[in-house]
């Protein structure tokens, strides 16, 4: 009779936390969303190598409990430009939304000079920013720098 009771809470409690694992970022997927500027009024695909680009990430109806919710910017010929990371604890069921941005650095006045440009050439062209929770994937977006 032991032995039955013992099994019956160890496929309770590997239900359990299998239901909470499998729950957490399971086939789950955020709204991503790229902007002109930080008043995030003005929605955009197409940039200047100017300016900022704004993104926000609305992830809905995520269980309670800790997240690392992160981006990954590539340039057109698909090198990284930039990763940021935002961790964040929810205490109830909830969605949550985050932002992040980027700005391109300008060339040294001597590479100015020398070329006729502020920017990289290799940062004109078609752009993808891809978003992770707790490291697997949620979203994406592409846009262009003209």
């Amino acid at each position: 009779m032991q032995s039955h009771s013992f099994k019956k809470l160890f496929i309770t409690i590997f239900f359990v936390l299998f239901q909470v694992g499998a729950g957490h970022t399971a086939d789950l997927t955020c709204k991503i969303t790229l902007f002109a500027d930080q008043s995030l009024q003005i929605v955009k695909e197409q940039f200047s190598a100017h300016n900022k680009i704004y993104l926000q990430s609305l992830c809905q109806h995520l269980v309670p409990g800790n997240y690392e919710l992160s981006t990954v910017w590539h340039t057109p010929s698909g090198q990284i430009q930039r990763q940021d990371m935002h961790t964040f604890y929810l205490p109830v069921a909830t969605g949550y939304s985050a932002f992040f941005w980027m700005k391109l650095h300008k060339k040294s006045t001597i590479q100015d000079a020398a070329s006729n440009g502020s920017f990289s050439d290799k940062y004109f062209g078609l752009w993808t920013v891809r978003v992770y929770l707790d490291e697997q994937p949620v979203g994406m977006a592409t846009f262009s720098i003209q």
